[in-house]
């Protein structure tokens, strides 16, 4: 699906990003637990300001493999320079196991209320992830990491974003775990966002994940 035209059949234009995430994750019992993310995004070739994420969320496990996420997000956008604000609720249910001994499987299905300046309405989109993780020859510290996300906007809203198919993001890298607690994900990410009044964009993406649990 990742390669599918838009019904206006738009152009393309490219853009070289870099995609910085802080994650914190704080275990407050067997069954409770709560996330903190920070991410900073630039673009236009690494010369300018593009999103700004902080995104609290509750975490509830309901078993060793699976979690009910419930959290907020500040997420402005920059527009020569200008801030475009933007706020939204979302829920994930979030499932992860090994499929064999090695092979691990990650996915989750999320719903975001979005509420954007300018937009008319609430926009609700939903996200879909499958990712997978493998060992590098052996390592027990060394991962590879792939995933793929797909985004669905349920209705058109004005001056907003329209319905359908909204963007496609392909994710490839390794994964270095340094403790229990610390673990760095890094590598490339292809961003494919269908433009409905305006053109598609790909976006080339060196993303990093600094993850710390405690």
């Amino acid at each position: 699906c990742f390669f599918l035209e838009s019904a206006s059949l738009a152009q393309t234009s490219n853009d070289l990003q870099n995609w910085s995430l802080i994650t914190l994750n704080k275990k407050l019992d067997d069954k409770w637990g709560l996330y903190l993310e920070a991410q900073n995004r630039l673009g236009q070739n690494f010369t300018g300001q593009r999103r700004l994420l902080i995104r609290p969320a509750l975490v509830y496990k309901l078993d060793s493999h699976t979690a009910l996420w419930l959290g907020y997000a500040w997420t402005p956008s920059f527009t020569d320079g200008d801030l475009n604000n933007e706020s939204r609720i979302w829920q994930q249910i979030a499932h992860n196991r090994h499929l064999t001994e090695k092979l691990e499987a990650f996915s989750y299905l999320r719903l975001e209320e979005r509420f954007i300046e300018g937009a008319d309405s609430m926009s609700l989109r939903q996200r879909m992830l499958l990712g997978l993780k493998y060992p590098i020859f052996n390592s027990k510290s060394w991962k590879w990491i792939a995933f793929d996300e797909i985004f669905i906007n349920y209705y058109s809203v004005d001056n907003g974003p329209a319905a359908g198919l909204d963007q496609n993001r392909i994710f490839l890298g390794v994964e270095k775990t340094f403790n229990s607690h610390t673990s760095l994900t890094a590598g490339y990410l292809l961003d494919h966002i269908l433009g409905a009044a305006a053109d598609d964009q790909l976006i080339h993406s060196i993303r990093t994940q600094l993850n710390i649990n405690f």
